[in-house]
């Protein structure tokens, strides 16, 4: 599903790609800024995550359950930068975290935000339903609630 990022094709050539022996370089579209370096990367299901030290992500593969935070449902066979599509949507997209799951993933913004995008089939970016949600969104509005009620300071 493109989740190496190395710009081939899922179907083309599949078991001399999987099957490799040695790495591939991954694709970034475009470059990252010189100088920038690669601090986490994250592998879901049917995608890849890769953070830099200046906040900015890169994201491949498949993109059905909205994983890579567009607002489309193709996937990429390389690394887009992820952070400059949602730069349109967000006041401050960089991230200082990211986690990727099976169909969704998350990441922690660097004033302490922790945002979620993609498959919400089964609830998992606790939103109060079951949408998919294309772009990075608020997951715990109720963590800043906590101060005030005692019940979720416990929890």
């Amino acid at each position: 599903a493109g989740q190496l990022g190395d710009g081939s094709h899922p179907y083309q050539d599949y078991y001399a790609r999987h099957m490799r022996a040695l790495p591939a370089p991954m694709v970034l579209d475009p470059p990252p800024a010189r100088g920038a370096r690669v601090v986490k990367v994250a592998c879901g299901d049917e995608c890849s995550l890769v953070l830099f030290d200046d906040g900015s992500v890169y994201g491949c593969g498949s993109n059905k359950y909205n994983q890579l935070g567009q607002m489309h449902d193709f996937g990429a066979f390389y690394a887009v930068n992820l952070t400059r599509f949602w730069a349109a949507h967000m006041t401050d997209p960089r991230l200082a975290q990211v986690a990727a799951g099976e169909r969704h993933c998350v990441g922690l913004t660097f004033d302490g935000k922790v945002v979620g995008w993609g498959g919400n089939d089964f609830g998992q970016l606790g939103v109060g339903h079951v949408r998919v949600m294309p772009l990075p969104v608020d997951l715990l509005p109720l963590a800043r609630m906590a101060r005030s009620c005692p019940a979720l300071q416990a929890a």
